[in-house]
């Protein structure tokens, strides 16, 4: 098998077409979480009662926004969309995680490292194609013709 210098390509994309869609909403979010983290630790605030609930609303909030940028905005297939939305949410999960772990250091606290990224990764998903409906049945933005296509 030779090697080719053709792009690897999901679903009629390249993988670095995801990456980059993925990397701004990430990287906002990850620092959003890490701020968090850090002041609720600081602050010695009860982490299931008060920065637990805020993580989970910034995580769906993330997707609604992922979902309409992208699969309202930018036309993107439902496919497309819950690819970028998957891989927002699970380096979200995994930030989340490692967070989690730091500040705890229970051994358990280390299968959050598999799951957490998993679940919010379906989260963000489900959240971002529900966004997608949600905006297209309402005919909100509806007759915009803008579709991201190959970046290469």
């Amino acid at each position: 098998m030779a090697y080719t210098n053709q792009p690897v390509l999901i679903f009629n994309q390249p993988v670095r077409f995801y990456i980059e869609a993925a990397v701004r909403p990430f990287v906002i979010l990850s620092a959003i979480l890490s701020f968090l983290f850090l002041i609720s630790f600081w602050l010695q605030l009860s982490y299931l009662s008060v920065a637990a609930p805020i993580v989970l609303f910034l995580q769906i909030a993330m997707a609604c926004y992922v979902g309409w940028k992208l699969g309202v905005i930018a036309k993107l297939n439902w496919r497309e969309l819950m690819l970028v939305a998957g891989l927002v949410g699970a380096g979200a999960g995994f930030v989340s995680a490692v967070w989690s772990l730091v500040r705890f250091w229970y051994v358990w606290l280390a299968f959050n490292l598999i799951t957490e990224p998993v679940l919010s990764a379906l989260l963000a998903s489900v959240v971002s194609i529900i966004t997608v409906w949600f905006f297209k049945s309402a005919g909100v933005f509806g007759n915009k013709e803008s579709r991201i296509t190959n970046h290469e």
